[in-house]
């Protein structure tokens, strides 16, 4: 003996589950980034040190590969070095004959120096604005779910 039960509009009920969780993504990940840009970027470009102002005009917060994922992001490539530190490296005359500086007026050159590295966290900028930022991006994320849920 063999009993069929089937429920009608179960297919409705599971397109409109899926409908839903796509819209509830989408929502998600623009509260994600608008957040991300208010209460992260904003502060990482506050704490970037400043020369010229290309590191702080390269910061941005962008939706990344997965759902409901954001990436804040700079494209200067020096930017690794100051958010994580450097080793102790060489540095050579490798573009000119010598390298130069100058110090209290006087002119020094060289073939190479030793750099003594930068400590990890000196002076790290994106690190710092997302712990300060993830709060409130949280909350924001939070807030905007049961708003939608009650709406």
């Amino acid at each position: 003996m063999r009993i069929i039960v089937s429920i009608e509009g179960l297919d409705d009920l599971g397109k409109r589950f899926r409908d839903f969780t796509s819209e509830a993504d989408q929502l998600i990940q623009e509260k994600m980034l608008d957040s991300a840009i208010e209460n992260i970027v904003t502060v990482a470009k506050a704490l970037a040190p400043k020369k010229t102002g290309a590191l702080e005009a390269s910061i941005e917060a962008r939706l990344g590969e997965e759902p409901n994922q954001i990436e804040i992001v700079s494209d200067k490539f020096y930017a690794p070095f100051l958010e994580y530190g450097t080793k102790p490296h060489e540095i050579d005359a490798s573009s000119a004959r010598a390298l130069h500086w100058a110090k209290d007026g006087q002119d020094f050159f060289a073939k190479s120096v030793q750099n003594p590295g930068t400590e990890e966290g000196k002076f790290s900028f994106i690190g710092p604005a997302i712990q300060e930022g993830l709060d409130k991006l949280a909350e924001d994320v939070k807030e905007t779910i049961i708003s939608w849920l009650s709406g």
